[in-house]
């Protein structure tokens, strides 16, 4: 905890750049009765106030959920002693020589070389909360400064916290119904980063492993394959960074800032040679295309766990593959990918292996191909109600 005169707090030092708006104050109920405890955000500096503390040692957290879990991940942390009628703050002051630790942002248990803490990118939807029965506050949304700067720790805990980014740069594709190419930046001790991409319909495509260097800058690539069976337009660009929880140093999957990037898929072109005259053809059967999908509309959960969930379809000319896969809130849930029955005749697939299932709405999609490594063409869609 740094304790500063008035002339000195918040003037002698500068903070870090901003990057979304100014300061965002919320009032909560204090931890001592007949008192008012205030926590102020302010998430383009990645700093945080809190007035209204009684007298004692005090924490401050950011937390941001689990990806996979849910559960509450601890992003950054700071302890230090509260006065009262003082506020309690980190990263706010640079160390000084009658102040040596200033209020930097700290390591807890995450083990960072050269021992160095770990200043959180404090996004939108984080929570703050100060343990002991201290205030909470779930940072609101901003409006971003646009002036091209950054946070990160203030001059002079730049030495003693690393910055905590994970976030997606860019995202582009080579050409039009190519690989999709993603860079981005991850936290220092991040374990690994998988990316993917998720169209309007929430349709996902499977999680790509990146290559991570030893700066925290990563590359993956999408394959065109992966892509096809998602629809033009927007897609979201997202990452799962696999980093230690800094009070625990448990592993834990968070996200960051993520991309859009627009979809189109070329058009045929029209060939231009002349076309020879038409020859009668032998009489053939008719081509028969992917259809006539059906699933149940509802389902309980644990018949759904129980592998319970089918779905039917009418097999097309030419499949030698099947590929049916569920997916919920842009995650793959199960998978399987079978060999194709007689063109023409009904085939029922089973959708077993269902893991971490939860209640909601659930897409089933179907696709065929004559090989089994890539699906693409009529793609079959209904959505089921897991009760």
């Amino acid at each position: 905890m740094h304790i500063l005169p008035p002339s000195e707090r918040f003037t002698a030092r500068r903070l870090a750049p901003a990057v979304t708006a100014a300061l965002v104050s919320v009032a909560v109920a204090a931890p001592v009765a007949g008192a008012q405890s205030a926590i102020t955000v302010d998430a383009a500096k990645d700093s945080v106030q809190v007035s209204g503390l009684p007298l004692g040692m005090a924490t401050l957290q950011i937390t941001r959920p689990d990806l996979k879990t849910g559960a509450p991940v601890v992003t950054g942390q700071y302890q230090g002693l509260a006065l009262f009628g003082l506020p309690f703050g980190v990263n706010t002051t640079a160390p000084s020589l009658l102040n040596p630790a200033g209020d930097c942002w700290q390591k807890g248990a995450l083990s960072l070389s050269g021992d160095l803490g770990l200043t959180p990118d404090i996004l939108p939807g984080d929570t703050v909360s100060v343990t002991g029965g201290g205030p909470t506050l779930t940072v609101p949304a901003q409006t971003a400064a646009g002036d091209g700067t950054t946070g990160g720790p203030i001059a002079g805990c730049d030495t003693l916290s690393l910055w905590g980014r994970n976030e997606v740069k860019t995202a582009s594709f080579a050409s039009a119904g190519g690989d999709l190419a993603v860079t981005g930046q991850a936290q220092p001790g991040t374990k690994s980063v998988t990316v993917k991409a998720t169209d309007s319909a929430d349709l996902s495509t499977d999680e790509v492993a990146a290559t991570l260097a030893s700066d925290g800058s990563y590359t993956a690539t999408i394959p065109a394959a992966a892509l096809a069976e998602l629809a033009d337009g927007a897609l979201n660009v997202s990452a799962d960074y696999n980093v230690p929880d800094v009070a625990t140093g448990n592993p834990a999957d968070i996200g960051g800032p993520t991309l859009s990037v627009d979809k189109q898929t070329p058009a045929t072109p029209a060939d231009p040679e002349p076309q020879p005259e038409p020859q009668p053809a032998a009489p053939s059967a008719p081509k028969i295309s992917l259809h006539g999908l059906l699933a149940k509309k509802k389902i309980t959960l644990r018949s759904l766990r129980a592998g319970k969930l089918r779905a039917s379809f009418i097999v097309p000319t030419g499949a030698n593959y099947v590929r049916v896969r569920l997916s919920k809130n842009r995650t793959t849930k199960a998978k399987v990918i079978a060999q194709a029955a007689a063109a023409g005749s009904r085939q029922t697939i089973a959708l077993t292996g269902v893991r971490n299932a939860k209640r909601g709405v659930y897409t089933i999609t179907v696709l065929a191909s004559p090989v089994g490594t890539m699906f693409v063409g009529d793609v079959l869609r209904a959505q089921v109600r897991v009760r």
